[in-house]
């Protein structure tokens, strides 16, 4: 099992690390905070930092900050590590945990928050820089998701996988995103709906069949008991075990 990207269940040295906690090998961040920070001076692989060549001077406790010198980026980084362990595991049975930040914002850095290599086809468009920056980040994100499908497709297994995708809230300020539009729904810590409710989406191939599951509004606490619990061993397909979810 692998974890990719970012967790928060314990810092270096504590029992909440992702290979203390059933899975096999790791590499992201570990703190949240951290995570805001897309040009890190570090990362964590397993249970050990890897320095990068970024250059954060007012470096927090858990590395958050605003670099000066942007070298890394981080998404690219984690990215890499995952196609890398996706080509060494095709071959059998795996479960993947790929915990992306984008497109959320370097809260440290206000509004030059949303941190991107580059704004691709949006640097020419008539908008403020954070929302030119989501969309670039969106779009990275996008393209990547993209890549791993293909690399799925390339060794033959993407019709033996079940993908889920879902966001861990809603839009919040500092990306410039607008409110949702309810009486009850605004942005992130304007409203404890928006910041507890999550997109979610299931792509998965039944009898040769593929389904899907459309992007809908709902929290996915529970969500793999909730899909495959064990009375309902019936709806897994022949040959799908619970580590190829």
């Amino acid at each position: 099992m692998r974890l990719d990207g970012q967790v928060g269940l314990g810092h270096e040295n504590s029992s909440g690390l992702p290979t203390r906690q059933g899975f096999d090998s790791f590499f992201g961040y570990l703190d949240q905070h951290h995570a805001h920070n897309y040009y890190p001076s570090f990362l964590v692989r397993n249970e050990k930092r890897v320095l990068l060549k970024n250059v954060v001077p007012m470096e927090g406790r858990f590395g958050q900050g605003v670099a000066t010198r942007q070298v890394e980026y981080s998404h690219d980084l984690v990215m890499a590590e995952t196609m890398t362990w996706l080509d060494k595991v095709h071959d059998r049975p795996f479960f993947l945990y790929l915990a992306l930040t984008i497109p959320h914002a370097n809260n440290e850095a206000r509004q030059k928050g949303m941190e991107v290599p580059d704004l691709g086809a949006y640097a020419n468009e008539d908008w403020p820089a954070p929302q030119k920056g989501t969309a670039a980040m969106i779009s990275r994100m996008d393209a990547d998701l993209g890549r791993l499908f293909a690399r799925l497709k390339k060794h033959g297994i993407d019709k033996k996988t079940v993908v889920f995708f879902t966001s861990d809230n809603g839009p919040h300020r500092e990306g410039a995103t607008t409110p949702i539009s309810s009486t009850r729904m605004g942005r992130c810590a304007e409203s404890s709906e928006i910041c507890t409710r999550a997109e979610f989406a299931c792509r998965c191939w039944f009898a040769g069949r593929e389904r899907s599951v459309p992007a809908a509004r709902q929290t996915s606490l529970g969500l793999l008991p909730m899909c495959f619990p064990p009375w309902r061993t019936w709806l897994v397909p022949r040959g799908l075990g619970p580590l190829t979810v």
